[in-house]
């Protein structure tokens, strides 16, 4: 009917009057814990050990939530269940009210992860980086429309002035620490996802 809204993974579009699109964009994603647990059989005693005990936690568009905790903690335990990585032993996580299992492959795309250690190749510049990035994990698009992307991205993380600069890496600086990581961040940033994930 028009007006309606029909999602297909990580988009949605709404119907015009006359059957045709309307509109269409990336859908926003609701990300709810429920119960989620983890076992595994300890190395040494063979024994059952919880790495996750029943968490509970709902993330709505638009919210920033930080996670703190000790080393050994289960933060990234936690954030390789909801990412898909490791499937919980007990619970649900669930993305916009279906489980993440059901439908990995249509989201996955949509969401984005940047873990601890660099994910960028050393010898490229910024910009390459990004590029490739856009040519490996986005629809076709023309130059200009890829270029216009990354440049809004690398102005975001404040890496434009570095745009043509290699990365590099932390044997052989070229540049700083914290600039690294915001290449890792934009990496992410321009396939522009609904759910983003950081470990720091």
């Amino acid at each position: 009917r028009a007006g309606q809204r029909i999602g297909f993974g990580g988009l949605h579009i709404v119907l015009g009057a006359d059957g045709k699109i309307a509109g269409a964009g990336r859908a926003k994603v609701r990300l709810d814990l429920m119960d989620v647990g983890l076992i595994v059989k300890d190395r040494g005693s063979g024994q059952p050990r919880a790495l996750l005990d029943r968490v509970k936690m709902s993330i709505y568009p638009g919210e920033l939530v930080g996670m703190l905790g000790p080393s050994g903690a289960g933060k990234s335990t936690l954030l390789m269940s909801v990412l898909g990585m490791l499937r919980p032993t007990g619970g649900y996580v669930l993305l916009n009210g279906r489980p993440l299992n059901q439908q990995y492959e249509s989201f996955r795309t949509n969401v984005g992860y940047v873990p601890q250690d660099d994910i960028v190749h050393p010898q490229l510049t910024v910009r390459e980086a990004l590029d490739y990035a856009c040519k490996l994990r986005l629809p076709p698009m023309s130059d200009a429309d890829r270029n216009e992307a990354i440049e809004k991205t690398l102005k975001q993380v404040g890496l434009f002035e570095q745009r043509d600069l290699q990365i590099g890496s932390a044997e052989e600086k070229v540049l700083s620490g914290g600039q690294r990581r915001r290449v890792n961040l934009a990496v992410e940033l321009v396939t522009d996802p609904s759910l983003l994930i950081c470990l720091l």
